[in-house]
């Protein structure tokens, strides 16, 4: 929970609160190997690889504005995010080598690679914001009072509050 206070551009009071609770996770797992046939011109491989996975959630994040004491009417003054974001990345790799011997004592040693990696992600927005509809969303006695007294379920009406929802286009992927 974070609350902050100032003035803004018009010198009025302000008052922002944010609650926000954030589930994070992350889980990574990595094999290898290491192998060497020395009856086979010293071949070798190595090979590598890895998977992981991150996670946020963020179930439940509300902002509230305040503007010299009167909850705010502003769009992005009073919002609800509920937000979603997977990760997912694998990566593979491999590493050859092997030892030729030549003429008078010469070495050769050839060497090749391979590197695969595969990310995605999937990112899941949704914003919510309370418009103000009515006579009771526009009553100055109730816009002063506490936000758990203006934002009651009575309130959330056609009379009163509209709960909005203002998804951008570009929230999801």
């Amino acid at each position: 929970v974070a609350n902050s206070t100032g003035y803004t551009e018009a010198a009025s009071d302000l008052s922002i609160t944010e609650i926000e609770w954030i589930e994070r996770e992350l889980f990574s797992n990595q094999l290898q190997g290491d192998h060497y046939f020395p009856e086979f011109n010293e071949f070798t491989v190595n090979w590598r690889y890895s998977h992981i996975t991150a996670e946020r959630d963020s179930p439940d994040e509300r902002e509230y504005r305040y503007e010299s004491g009167e909850f705010s009417s502003r769009v992005d003054g009073n919002l609800r995010n509920f937000s979603e974001l997977d990760d997912t990345a694998k990566d593979f790799g491999v590493d050859l080598s092997m030892v030729f011997y030549g003429p008078m004592n010469s070495l050769i040693t050839t060497q090749a690679g391979y590197v695969s990696a595969e990310k995605e992600r999937e990112s899941e927005i949704r914003r919510y914001g309370f418009a103000f509809a009515g006579p009771i969303a526009n009553d100055p006695a109730l816009l002063v009072k506490p936000l758990e007294q203006i934002l009651a379920p009575e309130n959330i009406s056609p009379e009163g509050f509209q709960i909005r929802e203002i998804t951008r286009p570009t929230d999801n992927y």
